[in-house]
């Protein structure tokens, strides 16, 4: 399945592009997370994504190189024992988030 994008906002500087956008996930959740493409807004390139949570989710995005990369969603915190630092836990695979949606701020080219 995919991500879909709603309320796509795009404003032009130059050779440049910011995108505002909301970001839903679908009912199946992919092993390592959403792919996104520069080419789901009409970009050949993404300098940077910018996600923020909602529903009390952690969404972020990892870069995998110029024009594509994924959303990951980290659903809770649990504590490590071992210290006293928390630790993200990703989503399961096949989770339903289609209810998840992250407004995302994006520029690109």
């Amino acid at each position: 399945m995919a991500l879909s994008y709603t309320n796509v906002d795009i404003i032009h500087r130059g050779k440049y592009q910011v995108l505002y956008a909301d970001a839903t996930f679908d009912n199946s959740y992919a092993s390592g997370g959403e792919t996104i493409n520069a080419s789901d807004f009409g970009l050949y390139r993404l300098l940077a994504v910018h996600p923020s949570s909602k529903e009390g989710y952690n969404v972020r995005y990892v870069k995998t190189n110029d024009t594509t990369g994924v959303l990951k969603v980290f659903a809770s915190f649990t504590p490590d024992t071992s210290s006293a630092v928390a630790s993200p836990l990703d989503s399961a695979v096949g989770r339903d988030y289609s209810t998840v949606t992250a407004a995302l701020i994006i520029y690109g080219q």
